[in-house]
């Protein structure tokens, strides 16, 4: 078969590479599995016959700037300047002969189905030329169009191998909204003690592609199953989760965790822990998570309504009002949420720097509390001249 317009025919750089290693490359994985989906590819890579060095040689003569960032285990990286793909990853065919779940010991090889056969799933080792044609040595395309994940051979040995594919096989089910079957569900079960050795680094990035998978509830409910998921994850947090996704489905990252741990300053902090978030993506959640929820949304005043809209602008109404009402299971926050389009946020004109001839220095940051509360008390319907007024009243000293 035959891709029709793969993503790598139009960025020209990629041709240059090719062609600069005689054509004795195809590309690989992800990027043919997801042009296969209708998807577009996250990034372009590439395997080839030829060796590391002689690759980076090869590419080098022609002005690109190439990286050893995996030579011991055949893998180059190339920069090519295009803004979609501004990297190529150009491994050489090899085959495992030793792997204690970390470090393989490689041998190259120039046979395409014993690389394809070190592989994980069998979606993964379709390969393609540059005119789209496609090469599948493990029945990958098939299973892709039947939405069937599975490993290459034996799920056990391929879970040795690797345990971090424990986690890419809940991912995978997440991404392709496909049903788990019962032997590799037991390969992971039996496997899952392997995933304790795994760095953060390898466990985040792979858990936080499931979480902000469309349908991530599907991966994570596949992983409770299996008994693995309190292991990184609160399993209570995953109603919640379903919930929210359901009604808002293009929810970010922090907010998907926030589900998950109870959109509490507790869970929030337990979140930043075990996870090392930094503090963007720590701030959204705290501020969800201490938000006053003790007043049922639907005695909302309209100046409760303008000093949500307020709080929230910046993070989105629409996302913060779902949130709540899945971890409440409260409709009345969507309606919360819908009242908040219609409010007009006028902008504060006021600054620190206002204070200055009427409080101390150590003082500005109180002062300027109190005027932006006078400004919500008033729905923001107040101006700088009034704001002055209000500030040059307050804090002047009395004679």
């Amino acid at each position: 078969m035959r891709l029709n317009d793969p993503v790598w025919q139009s960025v020209p750089q990629i041709g240059k590479i090719l062609s600069a290693l005689k054509g004795k490359a195809r590309f690989v994985g992800g990027c043919v599995r997801d042009t296969l989906a209708g998807r577009e590819p996250a990034d372009i890579d590439m395997a080839t016959p030829l060796k590391p060095a002689a690759v980076m040689g090869i590419l080098k003569k022609r002005g690109f700037t190439v990286l050893p960032t995996g030579f011991l285990y055949g893998t180059v990286t190339v920069l090519t300047g295009d803004d979609r793909f501004p990297t190529i990853e150009i491994t050489t065919l090899r085959r495992d002969i030793e792997n204690d779940g970390r470090r393989p010991k490689v041998v190259y090889t120039k046979d395409w189905e014993e690389d394809a056969a070190r592989r994980d799933f069998t979606f993964n080792a379709l390969y393609a030329d540059f005119d789209g044609t496609v090469y599948d040595y493990c029945g990958g395309v098939r299973d892709l169009n039947d939405g069937r994940v599975r490993f290459i051979g034996d799920p056990a040995q391929r879970i040795g191998e690797d345990c971090l594919r424990i986690l890419r096989y809940f991912r995978f089910l997440a991404r392709f909204d496909a049903e788990p079957d019962a032997a590799t569900m037991d390969a992971c079960r039996s496997g899952g003690g392997g995933l304790a050795r795994l760095s953060l680094d390898r466990t985040r990035r792979e858990l936080f592609k499931l979480v902000e998978s469309d349908n991530a509830a599907r991966g994570l409910s596949a992983m409770n199953d299996a008994g693995l998921l309190e292991t990184y994850f609160p399993a209570q947090g995953l109603p919640v989760l379903s919930r929210f996704l359901r009604l808002f489905p293009a929810a970010r990252l922090p907010f998907r965790l926030a589900a998950l741990y109870g959109v509490t300053p507790e869970g929030t902090e337990a979140a930043t822990q075990r996870w090392q978030l930094s503090k963007t993506q720590r701030k959204p959640m705290m501020l969800a998570a201490s938000f006053d929820r003790s007043k049922p949304p639907e005695s909302y005043t309209d100046n409760d309504v303008f000093r949500f809209a307020v709080l929230f602008r910046e993070t989105g109404t629409d996302e913060v009002s779902s949130l709540l009402a899945s971890v409440d299971d409260n409709d009345g926050w969507l309606s919360l949420g819908e009242k908040c389009r219609g409010v007009e946020i006028p902008p504060f004109r006021f600054f620190g720097g206002d204070l200055t001839e009427l409080v101390k220095k150590n003082q500005i940051k109180a002062a300027l509390a109190q005027v932006h509360e006078h400004w919500l008390a008033e729905n923001g319907r107040i101006g700088r001249a009034g704001l002055l007024d209000f500030a040059r009243e307050r804090f002047t000293p009395r004679r």
